[in-house]
């Protein structure tokens, strides 16, 4: 990796509309940053550095001084008392965990600089997946659509015993997670990126099933988020009905909706229904009212008048919950899944030094903050993700489909909507 990045060592703050890290703040194509020290290396101030931002950027005033300052100085001690690098990183987490705040977390410059990548739906060289802690394990999650990963057959929820010979948490391409400090690790968990370069390919053992075991090699490829939602349009047809689908890997920071809007006059021109996937991250919250306007029948942009169903989980966060919000204020899609983060701020970063970024609030008031912030959105469909070893079985979608083909059967029969179904099993995705 070369040493040189171009990112501001200020903090770069997200005004209005952006509820997420602002991408095109970046100057891309980025060179990665050098990684962090190593955990056993020595101490570098890491903690005074974190504390310092803190007490001088936290944008509310008043919880800067009566929260923020109090556990700075509570947490200080064990800083002081830290001599490794890895020491320090756990007093400086062992902090953050206290503040009660979506949208802050410690995580490396290269970290950062992917998921900045991503929202802008810029192609890098990657693997096309992410790695998930549950319960002491590792996962396969964020599989992109057309992938590296997918492509060599790699499917969300495939457990990764080892990475190049070595357990995961050993892997030295294991980078920093980028997930909240303060949410707990069931509703927020721990999500890495893995370091890659254009040449790079990567042997992965994987766990298919409880006892099926196999090794895979994937070759990392220039590709992006933005080509994974492309590549992720579908139309899905059963008994006569048909429905358009899409997975929204970000808000990203480009005209979604007038790519969206083309969808429907091309790909979608027949469907009777639209299958949102909105889970995962945020990215840009001014998109969600310009989505909203292309199923509003209140709007001149509407290109949609068929039921409209969104898919969210407990990854769905920021922009997204912003939308999903906006969808069911105005009565314009069901909700399938499960409870969103509850993480809405306004977010922003400051890079520390030693190849580490904080990532923390931007703007932290307002009355989508009030609403929304900590108090995670609830589904009208309560379905569970399928969770580890799933593989292909994804009962969200598949209940989305589901739930999208019952409205159009009411639709078409002139009936009022029965109340939504609460329990889905695990099943097939994308065959309603």
């Amino acid at each position: 990796m070369s040493a040189s990045v171009r990112v501001s060592l200020c903090v770069s703050v997200v005004l209005g509309r952006s509820f997420a890290l602002l991408a095109a703040m970046l100057s891309f194509p980025l060179r990665v940053a050098a990684q962090p020290p190593r955990p056993d290396a020595p101490r570098v101030g890491l903690y005074d550095s974190v504390s310092a931002v803190l007490l001088r950027r936290w944008p509310d005033i008043a919880k800067r001084q009566f929260i923020v300052a109090p556990l700075v100085e509570v947490h200080r001690a064990r800083a002081d008392s830290a001599r490794t690098f890895g020491d320090e990183v756990a007093a400086v987490q062992a902090l953050l965990r206290k503040i009660p705040s979506s949208h802050l977390g410690l995580t490396s410059v290269t970290a950062y600089h992917t998921l900045s990548a991503a929202l802008a739906g810029t192609s890098e060289p990657m693997f096309g997946l992410q790695l998930t802690a549950w319960h002491g394990r590792s996962y396969a999650t964020s599989v992109l659509d057309g992938g590296p990963a997918e492509r060599a057959g790699i499917r969300n929820w495939h457990e990764i015993l080892e990475i190049d010979g070595v357990s995961p948490e050993r892997s030295p391409i294991l980078d920093y997670s980028t997930d909240d400090a303060y949410l707990d690790d069931v509703h927020d968990p721990p999500v890495h990126p893995l370091l890659s370069t254009a040449i790079d390919s990567v042997r992965l053992r994987v766990r298919i099933t409880t006892d099926s075991v196999t090794d895979v090699t994937v070759a990392a490829m220039a590709y992006s988020a933005w080509e994974a939602t492309q590549a992720s349009v579908d139309v899905i047809e059963s008994d006569g009905i048909r429905i358009g689908y899409v997975h929204l890997w970000y808000m990203f920071l480009k005209d979604v909706s007038g790519w969206l809007a083309d969808r429907f006059d091309r790909e979608w021109s027949t469907v009777d229904a639209l299958v949102l996937d909105l889970r995962g991250r945020g990215g840009d919250g001014g998109l969600a009212p310009r989505i909203a306007e292309l199923i509003s029948g209140s709007s001149r942009e509407q290109r949609f008048r068929g039921p409209v169903v969104a898919l969210q989980d407990r990854q769905t966060r920021s922009a997204k919950e912003v939308l999903v919000e906006l969808l069911r204020r105005q009565n314009l899609a069901r909700v399938v899944g499960e409870p969103t983060a509850g993480a809405v701020v306004g977010s922003g970063s400051a890079a520390l030094g030693n190849g580490m970024t904080l990532l923390m609030p931007a703007e932290i008031n307002g009355p989508r903050y009030e609403r929304l912030e900590l108090h995670p959105q609830q589904p009208d469909v309560a379905v569970a993700w399928g969770g580890p070893l799933s593989g292909l079985q994804d009962p969200i979608l598949r209940a989305g489909l589901q739930e999208a083909g019952r409205m159009v059967r009411a639709q078409r029969r002139g009936v009022v909507l029965p109340a939504p179904l609460t329990h889905h099993s695990k099943i097939n995705a994308r065959s309603p």
